[in-house]
């Protein structure tokens, strides 16, 4: 659900605290969103602390907005 949310367009913040502790399953879930969030759609992956993801997807920030300057 959450790459279906990345994948159309959603920033989507993901709270870890409820595997924080268990190692291997906090990499796995981390690797896996990195690999299809950074990877295959060209978005981003910030951590927000020590128990957040903030997920962007590849469009956020990237569309020029023209300024008239009159």
């Amino acid at each position: 659900m959450i790459m279906n949310w990345i994948a159309d367009g959603d920033i989507v913040i993901v709270e870890m605290s409820s595997i924080i502790n268990r190692e291997i399953e906090l990499q796995t879930a981390v690797s896996k969103l990195q690999k299809f969030i950074e990877d295959e759609i060209k978005g981003t992956v910030f951590g927000l602390g020590h128990n957040r993801l903030l997920l962007l997807p590849p469009d956020y920030g990237s569309k020029n907005i023209e300024s008239n300057p009159n």
